[in-house]
């Protein structure tokens, strides 16, 4: 699909803008279709251009896979809209304004390393489009580079070009429009480069040469290359361009690297930076450090309950003007007091909910709002700060009408050793709220958390009927360096039993219905799945893994191949010969209960062939196993044709053995 597309989008993109009626509600929700749930947001990530201009987003729209639409913020019109579209195999994972005309897009695809054996991995693109030149690549082989790529055969001349991971814009120049810093390990030798590249043309300049082992960069507040580190193998490394060489002490940022203490920030006058930092209570922060002494200045923000989500900068200089954490949904706080002012204000206009603001433009007079609430549907806005107005942008799941929302709670639930965590419990709407039918939803990761924001997932169980659980166990992210490391070494052990115990609690409250449960989960949460059948069958009536963990010691070989695979195997904490006793796949005869295994063929992270290995093994065995295989959609499986397929079997999987649907 190509620009031509426009026209062809122009009905869909009305529906983005305005908005789209619905059919009406009753007590028990209508069951809505597959696809209300099933398909990705219809509006994701909007960002406005740099004058405010135009606004452009993600959406799967037009043809199910992901698209960046760009197009005027007064409303759409066919002359002035672009379009940048998947290519080939690689899909849209994020996409930045590198000036009021020019989109830069990240393409993530899977693929083969032509520098290392042919090994599949995730890759990367970088990619340009504006109306005027259409899409093009401004990432550029040098002539020895495209000398040594030729010779494996593959053409340098195609838009999807040489090196491995182009996605690491270092820093956007926002008073450069036509120029970025772009960090690339040019020949994926473990070196990696800063390139000045124009993105009209592509041509470029090395401001830094890449040094052994150095995998990250930061700028100065001069927008200049400032410092360079990793932490490999707990080792850290680090490099001083020679403008700090004799400024900063190299010493004093070393131990703040060897103590974990990473850099996010070089902060104005360059004699201080912001650093990611456990504070008292154990919980992820951002502190300030003196570069020169290595002291301890201040606290930038730090809570003493939840770690940072992350950190919010300005799109007129990049410098960190807030952060996030999350507690039942994301929460923002501003540094600045006309930031807060503007954050009180939107408030007061949209009650009762957590309003977020980002997406600003440079002169930060418009703005874009996403609001959230527990178990509420996100919508965004838009805010003229100068004529104090606020008009509705998009609902990314305009289908499904709000009343028929199900609600989200939180829970303390104590385990078996004491251990405090926190459970979210999803409720049908209309059906009471005791002994329901119930899905156990353990999350991914397992180095993530799951929250009270609308989630896809358990709100097409709850429309179905079903409870859904969804634990916070221990090794969750979220919740402080403590929590996380009590995760270490118990895959299939105290993590799981958090599982285990999370349920019996639900029956014990008279929530869920213990002869009716089936557990379901994805990437990690596909592992725990596959071991609540092995480890506590009489909890479960079935399980489903998407893109589920299998083969432990596959997963140990497979992750070999990358770097920071030591950190991953401490965490896993067995020896490669132990891992057997807690791999499903090595424990499949104990399986009784039904299965369904789901995989994406074209899953860079956890290899399909956990999947299909565990299908084999489990026929041979006589045991009630279903397979679904999926072409495209990767890891987080983000094509709509995909995910239909997925929903629909995992539906009707679920409802065959938990009887839900004679019940509708």
């Amino acid at each position: 699909m190509g620009l031509g597309r426009v026209q062809r989008l122009f009905g869909v993109i009305v529906c983005v803008w305005i908005g789209c009626a619905v059919a009406g509600a009753s007590d028990i929700p209508p069951l809505y279709p597959v696809e209300a749930y099933a398909k990705l947001p219809m509006v994701m990530q909007p960002k406005l251009s740099p004058d405010g201009k135009s606004i452009a987003y993600i959406t799967t729209a037009a043809t199910g896979r992901k698209a960046v639409i760009a197009h005027p913020i007064s409303g759409v019109r066919t002359d002035e809209t672009l379009v940048m579209p998947h290519i080939d195999k690689a899909d849209i994972a994020d996409f930045f304004w590198a000036n009021n005309d020019t989109l830069l897009a990240v393409y993530s695809l899977y693929a083969p390393n032509p520098y290392y054996r042919g090994l599949m991995v995730e890759q990367s693109r970088l990619i340009a489009a504006n109306l005027e030149k259409g899409i093009y690549n401004i990432v550029k082989p040098s002539r020895d580079q495209r000398r040594k790529f030729d010779s494996y055969g593959r053409s340098s001349r195609s838009r999807i070009s040489y090196a491995a991971s182009q996605g690491n814009i270092l820093d956007l120049l926002p008073n450069d429009p036509d120029h970025i810093l772009l960090a690339i390990d040019s020949n994926i030798e473990g070196q990696v480069d800063v390139r000045k590249i124009n993105v009209n043309t592509g041509d470029f300049s090395v401001v830094q040469n890449g040094k052994q082992d150095i995998y990250d960069w930061l700028t100065d507040s001069d927008h200049d290359v400032a410092l360079g580190y990793s932490l490999y193998d707990d080792k850290p490394n680090l490099y001083l361009p020679k403008k700090h060489r004799d400024r900063w002490s190299f010493k004093a940022i070393y131990q703040l690297l060897s103590d974990d203490i990473r850099p996010i920030q070089i902060d104005e006058g360059n004699t201080t930076a912001v650093f990611v930092v456990g504070n008292e209570a154990g919980r992820e922060a951002l502190g300030r450090f003196d570069l020169t002494s290595g002291d301890f200045v201040e606290w930038v923000y730090s809570n003493k309950r939840y770690d940072i989500a992350g950190w919010i900068r300005s799109g007129t200089t990049g410098k960190i003007i807030g952060a996030t954490y999350q507690d039942n949904v994301l929460q923002q706080v501003f540094f600045a007091k006309d930031m807060r002012l503007i954050q009180k204000s939107v408030n007061a206009a949209l009650p009762g909910q957590t309003n977020l603001l980002f997406g600003s433009d440079h002169g930060r007079k418009l703005w874009l709002i996403k609001t959230s609430k527990p178990g509420a549907k996100s919508l965004f806005y838009s805010l003229n700060w100068s004529a104090k107005s606020m008009s509705f942008f998009a609902d990314g799941f305009e289908s499904i009408k709000d009343e028929h929302v199900a609600p989200v709670t939180a829970h303390a639930v104590a385990m078996r050793d004491g251990l405090e965590i926190e459970v979210y419990v999803t409720t049908p709407i209309g059906r009471g709220d005791r002994t329901l039918p119930t899905i156990m939803m353990p999350h991914g990761g397992p180095w993530v958390r799951d929250s009270a924001r609308f989630d896809a997932w358990a709100q097409f169980f709850a429309n179905r009927g079903y409870l859904v659980l969804q634990p916070n166990f221990r090794g969750s992210d979220g919740y402080g360096i403590a929590f996380e490391d009590l995760g270490q070494g118990q895959w299939g052990k105290a993590m799981q039993d958090d599982l285990t115990d999370s349920l019996s609690w639900a029956v014990d409250q008279g929530l869920a219905d213990r002869d009716r449960v089936c557990i379901v989960g994805g990437s990690y949460g596909g592992y725990a799945a596959m071991m609540g059948v092995v480890k506590t069958p009489d909890q479960f009536q079935c399980a489903v893994s998407i893109n589920g963990v299998i083969d432990l010691p596959l997963l140990w070989r497979d992750d070999t191949d990358f770097l920071f695979y030591k950190r991953f195997r401490e965490k896993l904490g067995e020896n490669r010969a132990d891992l057997k006793d807690i791999s499903p796949y090595h424990r499949a005869k104990e399986i009784t209960k039904p299965v369904l295994l789901i995989a994406a063929k074209d899953d860079w992270r956890v290899n399909y062939k956990h999947s299909k290995k565990m299908h084999r093994r489990l026929k041979k065995l006589k045991k009630p196993v279903e397979y679904l295989e999926l072409k495209t959609g990767g890891h987080s499986i983000d094509v709509d044709a995909s995910r239909i397929k997925w929903f629909t079997a995992m539906g009707d999987f679920v409802d065959k053995h938990l009887r839900v649907s004679e019940g509708r």
